[in-house]
């Protein structure tokens, strides 16, 4: 026998080995690591989500940034009635900011980020609090800076995640020349967290019951 034919032997006799003490890989296994795998790709999804429409906003795509939104789905951008439904909002940001996206010299910056997203156990509604800064300019002259705390849900529709509630809290503003103070010059009050201490850190807070079938098993 050959050195070759001897370490072959040798690893052939180990994945033997391995495979009988291996334990059988069951339907639930599967359909468990299924779940999971749908978990960690919700989280991502969800934050994907937010940064798309802080991306949208930036380019003046207001009817993109509506079609992220539920068909009922809720904006509260915090100085006015909330709006409700996709088409409702869609017409609210092209009423405010006009059909033609940005104009020359005109930004509209949104920087959303410091995420801390929460899946619930069912695994199908999730919620965000970010951090939100804005960087505003008419293209006239005019410059401002607007900052506050988002406390937003999001679901899936059609298997696709969406927002189903923006809910900014504004807490500073004023304009660039001389910087910005507390929001109409009131005091700033703690915005509610959606989550507990416990649950800082902890973007996916355990599934419950039994795992659906995976098309695996």
């Amino acid at each position: 026998m050959t050195f070759r034919s001897l370490i072959a032997s040798a690893l052939a006799l180990a994945l033997c080995a391995t495979a009988q003490a291996a334990p059988a890989v069951g339907p639930a296994d599967l359909s468990g690591l299924a779940r999971d795998v749908d978990r960690a790709e919700s989280v991502r999804a969800v934050k994907d989500l937010q940064r798309t429409y802080a991306q949208y906003s930036q380019f003046g795509l207001w009817r993109d940034m509506a079609s992220l939104f539920t068909a009922e789905g809720v904006a509260d951008f915090g100085d006015a009635p909330p709006i409700q439904g996709r088409d409702a909002i869609a017409r609210a940001l092209v009423q405010q900011f006009g059909s033609g996206g940005l104009k020359p010299g005109q930004v509209h910056t949104q920087l959303i980020e410091e995420p801390l997203v929460n899946l619930a156990p069912e695994g199908k509604p999730a919620q965000g609090r970010w951090y939100g800064f804005y960087l505003m300019a008419d293209g006239q002259g005019g410059a401002s800076l607007e900052g506050g705390v988002y406390e937003n849900d999001y679901a899936r529709e059609g298997g696709v995640w969406k927002i189903a509630a923006l809910r900014f809290h504004p807490q500073s503003a004023g304009p660039y020349e001389t910087g910005w103070t507390n929001w109409k010059g009131q005091p700033i009050g703690l915005v509610p967290y959606h989550h507990t201490a416990d649950q800082t850190g902890m973007p996916d807070l355990g599934a419950s019951g039994p795992a659906p079938a995976s098309r695996a098993t």
